[in-house]
């Protein structure tokens, strides 16, 4: 599968695409030169199956989709939200809360609790990295307690530390 666009300054910065819920990272959109048909993206090791692609601009620039190529035994679908057998990478909507539950490769869980906005953006972030993004090697935390004497508490986990995680989804009552 491949995305072909033309690469212009006004174009967004940062366009994520997932397959199958996982995210591959940016779209590439912006130049500082108006370059006509540039592959962006393409993803030549997919299975011969029904696959769930996902294309999301994260920003406010212009996004255009010029083409999307795929081999000449595929089809395009329309768009269906949560199609049967497929998991989207985050959860669908940003309402409520998480416990987060990272267990970390020497066995220590680090647990904490974020907005689902947050969890939906750590969650990229670990795709991102697990897919060999090079991205950020850490990722930071607000820890911040109102009782505590200091203004402002971080915690950074570091990615290659982590061994798994667990995510406990909440609405507040």
């Amino acid at each position: 599968m491949r995305i072909i666009n033309r690469q212009h300054p006004n174009r967004s910065k940062n366009i994520e695409i997932s397959i199958d819920g996982i995210s591959y990272g940016n779209v590439i959109e912006n130049s500082t030169n108006d370059i006509p048909f540039v592959i962006c993206f393409e993803n030549s090791n997919l299975s011969n199956k029904e696959h769930y692609v996902e294309i999301v601009n994260l920003e406010d620039g212009y996004q255009v989709l010029d083409a999307i190529d795929i081999d000449s035994t595929g089809k395009l679908k329309p768009y269906n939200e949560n199609p049967q057998g497929t998991t989207p990478t985050n959860p669908t909507d940003n309402i409520g809360n998480a416990i987060l539950n990272l267990t970390m490769t020497n066995g220590n869980v680090k647990s904490y609790t974020v907005s689902m906005s947050k969890l939906n953006d750590f969650i990229s972030w670990y795709n991102n990295r697990s897919s060999g993004s090079n991205g950020s090697p850490y990722y930071a935390f607000d820890k911040t307690d109102s009782s505590q004497p200091f203004s402002k508490k971080t915690e950074y986990v570091v990615f290659d530390k982590i061994s798994s995680f667990e995510v406990d989804e909440y609405t507040k009552q």
